[in-house]
């Protein structure tokens, strides 16, 4: 409630605060008028109401924020099954990368390794693969030592710099290694699927 979905995440001057030192100023100027004028008996009522307004002002916006959230996801996944809701979703390409990953791997689940330069890719890479057998580093950028790779392995790269194939030799490198025997099962702009021979 403190924030608007789309807004800054830390906001210079949020709602509540705004709506709480209005209410101290109101009330403070009511209560100064109030022991003016000798009528001191109104102020709990006054209070009551500064307090309920201010609520509702703030209830109203997260009201109108929620309907547009509510109209906006509509529009983005309402009416598709769930293979366009991921595809319509945040990381769609990553999505439709990995289903054409899958459809090059066997259907029984075998050991994949996962790399990429972002934690969010790497991490929502492997859950799209599951129920493989899927290892990735969910904390450091880093690709698995060459002597973890044994033949029939896979390695998905998504979005991963520092990785070289030469297509006539069937080599894979990395990091300046030596490298070993792969072959280039699906090789897209951003993304490739080796199988470690």
């Amino acid at each position: 409630i403190n924030t608007l979905t789309g807004g800054a995440e830390v906001q210079e001057l949020p709602l509540p605060i705004l709506l709480t030192v209005a209410v101290v100023i109101a009330a403070g100027a009511w209560v100064l008028l109030a022991w003016r004028r000798q009528r001191l008996e109104a102020v709990p009522v006054v209070l009551a109401l500064l307090f309920v307004v201010a609520w509702l002002s703030l209830d109203a916006l997260w009201t109108l924020n929620l309907s547009r959230q509510v109209a906006e996801t509509h529009a983005q996944f309402g009416g598709k099954d769930w293979r366009d809701q991921h595809l319509a979703s945040d990381d769609g390409a990553l999505f439709g990368f990995i289903e054409r990953a899958r459809a090059k791997m066997p259907a029984t689940p075998t050991r994949v390794f996962v790399v990429a330069d972002a934690t969010y890719f790497r991490g929502r890479a492997a859950y799209h693969l599951y129920p493989h057998n899927v290892f990735f580093d969910p904390t450091a950028n880093t690709l698995p030592a060459a002597a973890n790779l044994r033949p029939g392995d896979f390695l998905v790269v998504y979005q991963r710099r520092g990785l070289q194939y030469n297509p006539e030799e069937r080599r894979l490198r990395w990091d300046g290694g030596a490298g070993m025997a792969a072959e280039a099962l699906l090789v897209e702009p951003g993304g490739a699927l080796f199988r470690i021979l």
